[in-house]
């Protein structure tokens, strides 16, 4: 099963911007009531998503602001091989390196990092993007 590395989230609903490394391990998110939690497992959801169509407001921009991008983007590891493949998520793959950092291109000594970015600008389609 893949696992969560790395989430980057700019402009949504209340997160104006949030970026997190977690350990290969994460299991759950802790705070107290409207720190964020249930926006940040939405955004996961929406940029994990298996429906390439989902639904935004522009009340799902940071203070309504549809002139600034809505932007997800979360770095997966121990992905399955069917998604490694070419036509698929095969552009996105990048590696991550002994120090815990990623690069975009991916070495032999690098760990596979798959990468998904989701923008929605002010027409409020959503898009895919390569990093």
């Amino acid at each position: 099963m893949a696992n969560i590395y790395e989430l980057k989230i700019n402009n949504f609903r209340g997160i104006k911007t949030f970026s997190k490394k977690f350990s290969k391990k994460f299991i759950c998110l802790l705070g107290r009531g409207d720190s964020g939690k249930t926006t940040i497992l939405d955004a996961i959801s929406f940029v994990l998503s298996p429906s390439w169509n989902p639904s935004f407001l522009d009340s799902d921009f940071y203070n309504g602001d549809t002139d600034n991008p809505i932007e997800i983007e979360v770095s997966l590891l121990n992905i399955p091989e069917k998604l490694i493949k070419e036509e698929k998520y095969g552009l996105y793959i990048r590696g991550l390196d002994n120090r815990g950092e990623i690069q975009d291109e991916l070495q032999e000594e690098h760990e596979k990092i798959l990468t998904i970015k989701l923008e929605v600008k002010k027409d409020l389609e959503p898009q895919w993007l390569g990093h």
